[in-house]
């Protein structure tokens, strides 16, 4: 996808570097319709991001939601809500500003281990 124009996204800047960034993610857990969690090999601390794989087939070209700042991070969050995945199977759905929203509004009530 090197010389991949990305005609369907609105920002086909953007969606290049983020192709760029992507080669540097390396995928541990798929999710459901081939969306995978990553780590990312370029961020200090091996950050946790989302790939979408249909990331750009339309929309704005940005792909990578940061889930946690690093594998342990996310784990420990994760393993809070029984490693469920969100209650309508959409996962951004479920993020936040800053990673995932880990409440009952999201995840299944059943699974959320209270602290």
């Amino acid at each position: 996808m090197d010389d991949y124009k990305f005609p369907s996204v609105e920002d086909a800047k953007l969606a290049k570097q983020i192709y760029q960034r992507m080669k540097l993610w390396l995928p541990f857990q798929i999710e459901g319709e081939a969306d995978c969690f990553c780590i990312d090999c370029d961020s200090p601390e091996g950050a946790v991001v989302y790939h979408q794989h249909d990331w750009y087939d339309g929309g704005s070209g940005e792909n990578g939601h940061v889930l946690a700042s690093s594998l342990g991070a996310f784990l420990q969050s994760w393993g809070r809500v029984c490693f469920a995945s969100p209650a309508n199977l959409y996962w951004p759905s479920a993020f936040a500003r800053k990673g995932v929203n880990w409440t009952s509004r999201y995840f299944p009530k059943a699974y959320i281990i209270k602290d």
